[in-house]
């Protein structure tokens, strides 16, 4: 006899395939919003909730440890995903206190936009509208995608401000020649995320079976990515939560999609990485970047086990970069006390990118060694990233394809 249908009863437990992780912005700290919840991608999560308990140290004829009592809760753990574009860009927005913001500088038809590699810049060139000063409401270093003459030109690049708002300086080698004068019009425009002073706090919800599980008063206090040679490029964050329950109704209205673009690999992810506007030309092995929120944590208070408030802390952001060893260029940055922009290229199969720029930048603790026999010298370095003046230390520019 044939037998057509599923078979019941295989299942020891809830599947973690059929686990629904979500989130939302909250309005108010710690109060889960009735609205539509966009899914997470994720490798792995550790997540937990836990009582912090005390006993007394009570003398006790009885040789017994007196009873514990609960005085607070801790809800924390790792969220661990592959880097794709657009998954988690509402978890950098979390950890940088800020907000994604469109930066575009639109370029008049009839005005020269003008490129030309100047003599006093060998190293690059600059994009100008000569005597019309529109560039200077944009931050001093970043990524933007330039586009004028209806489309001859469409290019992300990256950009530093120069002494004068009526032109910036681009890495000459990102144009394989240099693109004609137009006055056709045109934009050089970016959605960034920059560091701010601005408190964002999430609910995530995780669907087991027929439960929900409901954290509220979720704060980003770390993030890290890295792309590594052999391996995919891999993202965490670190949460702090303020409560977390357990619910038969889930506070979603609805539950969004999870976005569907490539993860992030290291042959076609890797663009590039420059130094103080300078491309670095050595091949490059790895490239990690940590956003931290030093001194962020959770304040309590009588009458409540869950936390009353969450401390923001301030951000810091740091990087290591391993590039096989030719020359002594970035060793000489290392000595030398350099300090400056380091911009930092990624993308997808598809096109979408990333510009990851550390404003005020020093590189630290070289390691440069002859490991072992028929062995090629890999050289590391740190990236310290430090505020500019008057604000600002990491930006995620995002460009859709």
């Amino acid at each position: 006899m044939n037998f057509t249908g599923a078979t019941a009863g295989y299942q020891a437990g809830v599947q973690a395939n059929d686990t629904r992780l979500a989130y939302a912005r909250e309005a108010t700290y710690g109060v889960a919003p009735k609205i539509a919840y966009q899914r997470l991608r994720l490798t792995g999560e550790n997540f937990r909730r836990q009582n912090n308990r005390q006993r007394p140290e009570e003398i006790d004829p009885h040789w017994e440890a007196s009873q514990a009592v609960t005085t607070q809760q801790t809800v924390g753990g790792t969220l661990s995903g592959a880097l794709s574009f657009g998954s988690y860009d509402a978890l950098f927005a979390c950890v940088c206190s800020g907000n994604t913001v469109d930066k575009t500088v639109n370029v008049p038809k009839d005005m020269p936009f003008t490129f030309e590699r100047p003599a006093w810049n060998p190293g690059g060139m600059t994009v100008a509208t000569p005597h019309n000063y529109i560039w200077g409401n944009l931050p001093s270093a970043g990524f933007l995608r330039l586009w004028a003459s209806a489309g001859k030109l469409n290019k992300v690049v990256p950009y530093r401000a120069a002494l004068a708002p009526d032109y910036i300086v681009v890495p000459y080698d990102v144009f394989p020649t240099l693109p004609d004068n137009t006055t056709d019009g045109g934009t050089a425009a970016a959605s960034v995320i920059t560091n701010d002073a601005i408190f964002n706090s999430i609910t995530l919800i995780e669907q087991l079976g027929d439960e929900v599980l409901v954290r509220t008063g979720g704060f980003v206090k770390q993030i890290q990515l890295s792309i590594s040679q052999g391996q995919f490029a891999t993202f965490s964050a670190d949460f702090d939560f303020r409560d977390e329950q357990r619910l038969t109704t889930s506070p979603a209205t609805d539950l969004l999609a999870p976005t569907d673009s490539f993860v992030l690999d290291p042959v076609n992810g890797w663009g590039a990485i420059w130094i103080d506007g300078k491309k670095v030309d050595a091949p490059v092995r790895q490239f990690s970047a940590t956003l931290t929120r030093d001194g962020a944590g959770q304040d309590f208070a009588l009458g409540s086990v869950a936390a009353v408030g969450q401390r923001p802390g301030s951000l810091t952001a740091t990087g290591q970069i391993q590039i096989f060893f030719r020359n002594s260029t970035e060793y000489q940055r290392f000595q030398d006390n350099w300090q400056g922009p380091v911009q930092v290229l990624l993308k997808d199969i598809k096109g979408n990118i990333y510009g990851l720029t550390f404003f005020s930048s020093t590189l630290q603790n070289p390691q440069v060694n002859a490991t072992s026999k028929n062995s090629t010298i890999i050289a590391t370095f740190d990236i310290e990233g430090n505020p500019q003046p008057g604000g600002g230390t990491f930006s995620l520019s995002i460009f859709p394809a």
